[in-house]
């Protein structure tokens, strides 16, 4: 019992350590976000990071193939 017990703690714990589950996030109002496991795959940079600039993050992805890079702003 204590064994279940403490495997339940760690699965709930993990949940909430990691903000899960998330019912809604800004990304998925984008009009491209349906389509992303139909035929490719999106990548979300969140800029929380107060060294983060938004040209460089755009100078990356192109160089690195991006094709539609889009700002989705949270409102």
């Amino acid at each position: 019992l204590t064994i279940l017990f403490s495997a339940f703690a760690a699965f709930f714990a993990m949940l909430i350590m990691n903000g899960l589950p998330r019912w809604h996030h800004p990304i998925f109002n984008w009009e491209r976000f349906s389509r992303a496991t139909n035929d490719g795959f999106f990548l979300v940079i969140e800029a929380r990071d107060p060294r983060f600039t938004e040209i460089e993050a755009r100078e990356l992805l192109e160089k690195s193939g991006g094709q539609h890079i889009t700002i989705v702003h949270d409102e």
